[in-house]
């Protein structure tokens, strides 16, 4: 089976950049096409963010992307389907710009990302720079990605290390299992959860279930979990450990 590399997957260990989790295989990407173009449509249960609910209920999250060799552009945005969230508030919009390269079998991939914001003012705008670095060994891979904040919460910093295993079952279902831990500086847990304190924040872990029924189409099933891990970080927040499911529809091109 061919695997894709849609643009959720080219950010290594997504969620220490506000996104799902992801992952491009090497072998995807030697063989992906010069210039893609993919969308994908992804309905979820609560918007989990490094271990922080963003949502009291579901939302939907749609995302387009542009990639042209190993770079690419991608638009990603939050909708909240819950009345308690304020049903059909398009709450955020987040520019993403990467690049990724292999050293010696290393994939290193920088990337820059905006969020904004069109319900907000414009002061609540902010932006990161990061870098998600990963090696793969056949089916295991290890990952780590950290993320600076450099406009609202200057000095935030956010980290994330861990590995993900997948598996191809047939021609046209593939798994994933993935796993990670995350720690932050006293300026990202004092702008998102209320604690000046740096801190061993989080560990995570998800499922994926890929499905390629027709080209371009594919499906992805997920499920995640995550706990925080400091003490003063779970009691200043209303659910310290977080469940979260959801299902994605895409295609690529």
């Amino acid at each position: 089976m061919e695997k894709r590399v849609h643009k959720r997957r080219l950010i290594l260990l997504g969620a220490a950049l506000g996104l799902a989790a992801m992952h491009r295989a090497p072998e995807a990407a030697a063989g992906a096409r010069p210039v893609g173009f993919g969308a994908e449509a992804d309905v979820v249960s609560r918007y989990l963010w490094r271990g922080i609910a963003l949502s009291e209920g579901p939302a939907l999250q749609p995302s387009t992307w542009l990639s042209v060799l190993d770079g690419s552009v991608t638009a990603w945005g939050s909708m909240a389907l819950s009345p308690a969230d304020g049903a059909g508030r398009f709450e955020e919009l987040d520019l993403i710009v990467d690049y990724a390269f292999d050293l010696r079998g290393i994939e290193i991939a920088p990337v820059a990302q905006f969020y904004l914001y069109p319900l907000g003012v414009l002061s609540d705008q902010t932006g990161e720079i990061g870098v998600a670095i990963s090696y793969s060994a056949g089916p295991l891979s290890v990952l780590t990605s950290h993320a600076f904040d450099v406009i609202r919460y200057a000095g935030s910093y956010y980290g994330e290390v861990g590995a993900a295993l997948e598996h191809e079952l047939g021609e046209h279902v593939a798994v994933r299992a993935e796993g990670a831990i995350g720690w932050a500086s006293r300026r990202f847990n004092d702008a998102n959860i209320g604690v000046d304190r740096a801190a061993l924040d989080v560990i995570r872990c998800r499922l994926d279930a890929e499905f390629y029924p027709i080209d371009p189409l594919y499906i992805d099933v997920h499920y995640e979990i995550s706990t925080l891990l400091d003490g003063r970080l779970r009691s200043a927040v209303d659910d310290h450990t977080l469940l979260g499911f959801g299902a994605a529809v895409g295609v690529e091109i």
